[in-house]
């Protein structure tokens, strides 16, 4: 192998990891900002924890423990029903953030039978 052979095989090597380290950085950079975001909550709900990083298998069964808190009961829809009449299958609800410009609007929350969810949602309903 000459020279010039060895040099572009070594370039060739470099370009690729590079493109391997730009990748593991973008995944890093994901799961930092998904953390950060996580533990913000969990400060927000734990005053006087502003400079504590919570452990973070801790942190994920707090979060948990908040998804599982705010699923819907077993047949909480059941007695629900769309406006057209029909049993209602799914549950709408718009969310309306603290720092929304309009302070005045509220959220609405609103149960649609399945052809309503789909004509709302559209494509995202499959």
């Amino acid at each position: 192998m000459n020279e010039q052979t060895e040099l572009e095989a070594l370039r060739a090597e470099l370009a690729a990891a590079k493109e391997d380290a730009a990748e593991l950085q973008d995944i890093f950079d994901l799961q930092w900002e998904a953390d950060m975001r996580a533990v913000r909550l969990w400060r927000a709900a734990n005053p006087g924890n502003e400079l504590v990083l919570p452990d973070r298998a801790n942190l994920v069964v707090w979060l948990l423990g908040l998804v599982e808190r705010s699923a819907a009961l077993p047949g909480s829809r059941e007695s629900e029903r769309c406006f057209c009449g029909q049993p209602a299958a799914h549950k709408v609800e718009e969310v309306v953030f603290a720092d929304d410009p309009q302070t005045i609007r509220h959220p609405l929350t609103s149960y649609v039978c399945s052809e309503h969810f789909r004509e709302i949602m559209g494509p995202a309903a499959k």
